[in-house]
C-alpha cells in the first residue's frame, strides 16, 4: 500500500464545498414582450399579460435554467410553489 496515497473520495464528498453558494431561484409565471411606448405607460392598476392561460404551472429557474414546473400555492399568507414536475437534462 503506498503511503502517500489519497483516500478515494465520493462524489458527495466533493459536493460538500458547492453547499454554501448562493444560487438564485425565480418563479416565472410568464413572460410579455413590449415595446418602451407599451411600459413607459405602466401604471397603478395597469395589467400585463403573459403568454400562459391562468392556471398553467409556474416554471422554476435556478441562475436562469429551468429545473421544475409547479403551481402556486399560498402559506400562511405568503406565496409558494410546490412543484408537480422536475425537469431532466437533456
Amino acid at each position: 500500500m503506498d503511503p502517500f496515497a489519497q483516500p478515494r473520495r465520493s462524489a458527495k464528498d466533493d459536493l460538500g464545498i458547492m453547499m454554501d453558494v448562493p444560487m438564485v431561484i425565480d418563479a416565472e409565471m410568464g413572460r410579455s414582450n413590449k415595446t418602451v411606448n407599451d411600459v413607459l405607460k405602466v401604471g397603478e392598476g395597469s395589467v400585463i399579460d403573459f403568454e400562459r392561460e391562468a392556471g398553467e404551472p409556474v416554471d422554476l429557474l435556478v441562475n436562469g435554467t429551468l429545473i421544475a414546473r409547479g403551481e402556486v400555492v399560498e402559506i400562511e399568507g405568503n406565496y409558494g410553489v410546490r412543484i408537480t414536475e422536475i425537469m431532466r437534462p437533456s
